[in-house]
């Protein structure tokens, strides 16, 4: 099964970060409609979909550890601490 990629960019804020990145497949494609989901403590905090584009960006900033947890049919799910 082929692997999904996130291509992450943490911007600084006052007290975290925003998340925000391109969704990518093995080859460097833009994987479109993958789902990305933060989560921390075991807790979904945020879920979006990728665009067209596979660009994805959360509308809050992260004040703690978090894990981006990315799905897409036919991939291997994808994660990276945040």
């Amino acid at each position: 099964m082929p692997v999904i990629l996130a291509a992450l960019l943490l911007l600084p804020a006052q007290a975290g970060g925003v998340v925000s990145g391109i969704v990518r497949d093995g080859l460097g494609a833009p994987v479109p409609g993958a789902v990305v989901r933060l989560e921390s403590g075991g807790r979904t905090l945020h879920e979006l979909q990728t665009g067209s584009d596979g660009r994805f960006a959360f509308p809050e900033t992260v004040t703690r550890a978090a894990q981006l947890i990315v799905t897409a049919p036919g991939f291997e799910i994808g994660r990276a601490h945040v």
